[in-house]
């Protein structure tokens, strides 16, 4: 693949760094991360409902029982607190069975599979966005999630882990909180305080959306591509 490639396209710097340790010439690999459609920055989160929202495949990846693990600390603190949960997959079932074994069947919502406006709704209407992503035991990982970069572009904080492009996009304590892997009580307390100072989710999130805004363009992200395939079809010519 490499030999036959004019470019080799890398959406995190540990996707970059894992093609050219598997033998990807570096003169061929470029790191061009995708960014959120426009919609999302027109969002103007009210941080309004006492809500965590976690969009996303219930997938080893996305390890969604740590998400409802770390809530649950929050919900034992504040009765009144909610997570919102969107999206399906293999692990939906376990996740419902974790909630109501847990006894937060009040505090957590499934929704199922959202449309983009449901997605803005909900956006708009939450405290932080919440993903505890890790390496699945087949290996697999994420790029760099397109959900937290809509959400950071939305002007929420981000709650997530030092997980593949994650940190490319996100700076601990600046635009959201980071957390290792699997480390659940780290992400209750910071579940916590966003959840207990809104001011704080406030700046977290307007930062966020600075940031997004300034180097994760979906217009660069595209523009890139353009030029690599018409300069590789100009080399072929």
């Amino acid at each position: 693949m490499f030999e036959k490639s004019a470019k080799v396209i890398a959406v995190s710097k540990v996707m970059e760094t894992k093609l050219l340790e598997l033998g990807c010439p570096k003169d061929k690999l470029i790191y061009n991360v995708y960014g959120p459609q426009k919609e999302f920055e027109s969002i103007t989160p009210n941080f309004n409902k006492k809500q965590f929202l976690a969009v996303g495949r219930f997938t080893d990846k996305k390890a969604p029982y740590y998400t409802i693990l770390a809530f649950n600390e929050v919900a034992k603190k504040h009765t009144d607190a909610r997570l919102i949960m969107a999206g399906d997959g293999a692990l939906l079932s376990s996740c419902k069975n974790l909630v109501r074994y847990l006894g937060i069947t009040n505090n957590v919502k499934f929704v199922g599979v959202i449309d983009k406006q449901g997605l803005l709704n909900l956006l708009k209407e939450s405290l932080a966005f919440v993903q505890h992503s890790l390496v699945g035991g087949n290996g697999d990982m994420e790029g760099t999630p397109v959900a937290i970069l809509e959400a950071s572009m939305a002007g929420l904080p981000i709650i997530s882990t030092n997980h593949a492009g994650i940190p490319d996009v996100i700076i601990h304590n600046e635009t959201g909180f980071l957390v290792d892997e699997h480390d659940v009580e780290g992400m209750s307390n910071y579940m916590l305080k966003i959840f207990e100072d809104n001011t704080l989710a406030q700046q977290l999130g307007q930062k966020g959306k600075e940031r997004i805004k300034e180097y994760f363009s979906i217009e660069d992200y595209i523009g890139t591509l353009n030029n690599l395939v018409n300069q590789s079809i100009e080399d072929e010519i």
